[in-house]
């Protein structure tokens, strides 16, 4: 979380980051095989540079 505080009125406020990125899976693990397909066809676009890292912020609040 980036920027957390707690306001006078009692909220956690703050902002979650994180980043979608594709790691490479190995079909003998995983039971969704066409899925593990497009999971490292797009891990193969990402490591050729053809395809960037996406990230994302989502403000929160809640109270506490």
């Amino acid at each position: 979380m980036l920027n957390p505080k707690i306001t006078d009125d009692g909220y956690i406020e703050g902002i979650v980051y994180d980043k979608y990125d594709y790691k490479h899976l190995y079909k003998e693990y995983y039971n969704n095989y066409p899925a593990t397909i497009y999971n490292n066809g797009a891990w193969g676009l990402q490591q050729s540079k053809h395809l960037e890292d996406y990230y994302y912020f989502v403000p929160i609040r809640f109270k506490y």
